[in-house]
């Protein structure tokens, strides 16, 4: 199967493939408020249940901790949660990288980028493949080139839907004939382009998940697909602040939901029909096969759900649930197994905290 993810600078966009070819598409902690009960003189011990580890006076009541679970969200502890696992950020050196760098990417930009993908190899270590893949840096500037070196990665039979390479918007992660490789536009302005160092995290996200047997299979829904790899491109390559402002964007996006001539944003999905934005989303394609495009929502969705998961399970988890793919192409299977929820149980327990994530 073919499969193409592309992930712009400053506003994602995303090409996928034919479906029969072989190329494939990411503080401090809070403290809980503590609840107290009053004690009447008659009761000589409460228990009371509080984040706090500190005990009040003895016999008067005894301090429990509840730690955050899946049946106990607090969204300000999880997110952070979820931010530690990037905070202290080293580096890994990768072997079997082959590099196509343009001439006319700055110094100063070619240091960002090898400083992005050691960040990433790093968080991916456990994971990681030491397989051949090819980073293709290239600038508009150098666009013709560029297109020449594309098409020798294709070894000359690009498909029909990536035929040119057209402006410094995009990115991909690709997959063909069992090459695996990134092509990537760097700007003049990439330091500080909008939402632009989540970029090389997510491309390289995608490898790993290509390097799993079973990860691109047809079946695998976009959330997991795009939203996954855009949480990793969101923790490893933005602050808080950046990736918090690259949701709002998406989650003010709108699309043409289920082909009505009815546009309506994420947001204004989340909030009205979560459980069919779901749905919606456990489609492969990102509605590019019947003409939706709602791959933005996969982006802002699953970027959630997956810190969601991250922060209430760990990141060693999720790599473990990535792993899965190695032997299953069964993704709800997986998923149990690996968080001991259920799909569906897992939509009901996140919905009501969705807005307050973004």
């Amino acid at each position: 199967m073919k499969k193409l993810i592309a992930i712009p600078l400053s506003l994602f966009f995303v090409l996928l493939p034919q479906p029969s070819n072989a190329a494939r598409p990411g503080v401090d902690l809070y403290d809980i408020k503590k609840l107290y009960i009053n004690v009447k003189s008659k009761i000589k011990k409460t228990t009371v249940v509080t984040n706090s580890t500190q005990p009040i006076k003895k016999n008067q009541q005894e301090i429990i901790e509840v730690p955050i679970s899946i049946n106990n969200i607090i969204v300000d502890k999880v997110k952070k949660n979820a931010r530690l696992f990037f905070v202290n950020k080293n580096y890994k050196t990768v072997n079997n990288i082959n590099y196509i760098i343009d001439e006319k990417i700055s110094n100063k930009n070619k240091e960002l980028i090898f400083k992005s993908i050691n960040e990433t190899m790093f968080v991916f270590k456990d994971i990681y493949k030491d397989q051949d893949i090819t980073l293709f840096f290239w600038t508009q500037e150098n666009i013709g080139w560029a297109n020449k070196i594309h098409n020798d990665l294709y070894g000359g039979n690009i498909p029909s839907h990536a035929q040119r390479l057209f402006n410094c918007n995009s990115a991909s992660a690709n997959e063909f004939n069992g090459k695996r490789f990134v092509v990537m536009c760097i700007p003049d302005d990439f330091e500080n382009k909008f939402g632009s160092g989540a970029t090389i995290p997510h491309e390289l996200a995608h490898i790993v998940q290509y390097q799993q047997k079973y990860f691109m299979y047809s079946n695998m829904p976009c959330w997991i697909i795009e939203g996954s790899a855009s949480f990793y491109g969101e923790f490893i390559g933005l602050s808080s602040d950046g990736s918090k402002q690259l949701r709002e964007h998406f989650a003010k996006q709108k699309f043409d939901f289920y082909n009505n001539n009815i546009k309506i944003s994420t947001r204004e999905m989340m909030s009205k029909d979560p459980s069919d934005l779901f749905k919606l989303l456990e489609d492969r394609t990102c509605g590019f096969f019947n003409n939706q495009n709602y791959v933005e929502a996969g982006y802002l969705v699953g970027s959630i759900f997956f810190e969601m998961l991250v922060g209430i399970y760990g990141n060693e988890k999720v790599i473990e649930f990535y792993k899965t793919f190695d032997i299953s192409s069964d993704w709800k299977n997986n998923f149990k197994n690996t968080f001991s929820i259920s799909v569906d149980e897992f939509y009901t327990k996140v919905t009501p905290h969705l807005e307050n994530m973004i």
